[in-house]
């Protein structure tokens, strides 16, 4: 089997102490734990994510459910590509 090899714009994504993305706006989280995140071809840590508490699971679930009745779901895929792009810089 090949090795995939990262981009480094994708290493110093994975890097960074990643949070949640709720409403529009990067949360760092408020749990203290840490969740380890995995390659499953090969089991080596690649980054960790903020475990989210309840009021924050519940912010991203009401959050989401109004993106579908409003902008968001009239935005074309181009544009929510490009927009999850630049999540990444």
């Amino acid at each position: 089997m090949a090795k995939v090899q990262l981009l480094p714009e994708v290493k110093a994504f994975l890097a960074r102490q990643q949070g949640h993305f709720i409403n529009g706006k990067a949360v760092p989280g408020s749990a203290v734990d840490r969740e380890e995140i995995r390659n499953p071809a090969n089991g080596e840590l690649v980054g960790t994510v903020a475990r989210a508490t309840h009021d924050e699971v519940e912010q991203a679930i009401a959050s989401a459910h109004a993106a579908f009745k409003g902008a968001w779901a009239d935005t074309t895929p181009h544009k929510k590509n490009a927009f999850c792009c630049a999540l990444l810089t």
